[in-house]
């Protein structure tokens, strides 16, 4: 699941709002639950965006951050 502050957000509205966030020379706190297998699509495709807005990224070792 993505979230934005604790809300479900989808891989579209998530473009804007990490756009936004880089404006603003803010953070992004990821966090996913190790499976010991590869990661999902939609994770790939978020990291890919935090890379695009080349935005500072940090991981949580929890989901409440």
């Amino acid at each position: 699941m993505l979230s934005i502050d604790g809300r479900p957000v989808t891989l579209e509205a998530l473009k804007p709002r990490l756009a936004d966030l880089k404006c603003r020379n803010g953070v992004v706190w990821y966090y996913r639950e190790y499976t010991g297998r590869e990661p999902p699509a939609a994770a790939s495709a978020v990291v890919k965006l935090i890379i695009e807005q080349q935005l500072r990224c940090r991981r949580s070792p929890t989901i409440q951050m």
